[in-house]
């Protein structure tokens, strides 16, 4: 189990216990996406830190029923939770990575997707 962040701000670049912060590899209006090293077992994770003080109460609402959904979802297809920490001021949502960014961002590019694609 962690025992806390050292890193309490998305800006600050550390090590989190078992997670060494490697650098920003998303941005979105309500957190930083950082890939990360995990220490014990060598994968890379993504790291979604989000700063709570920056959020308005229905983005925080939104943001709780994400973190529900995410520890319910357990499917070969889709990013799975692995670890969750909350300290006062920020939460840590540890996700599996995949590489390739996000399939927005490759629908936007690449246009409509086949099935098999996705």
């Amino acid at each position: 189990m962690m025992q806390g962040p050292k890193a309490i701000s998305p800006d600050e670049e550390a090590h989190i216990d078992n997670y060494e912060i490697l650098h920003t590899i998303g941005e979105g209006n309500i957190s930083k996406v950082k890939l990360a090293w995990h220490i014990l077992t060598g994968t890379e994770v993504a790291i979604k830190v989000i700063k709570k003080s920056q959020q308005s109460s229905s983005s925080f609402l939104r943001l709780f029923w994400e973190v529900h959904i995410m520890k319910g979802l357990n499917h070969p297809y889709t990013v799975q939770l692995l670890e969750v920490t909350d300290t006062e001021e920020t939460l840590f949502l540890d996700m599996e990575y995949l590489s390739g960014g996000n399939m927005s961002s490759y629908v936007q590019d690449h246009g409509h997707m086949t099935e098999a694609e996705a």
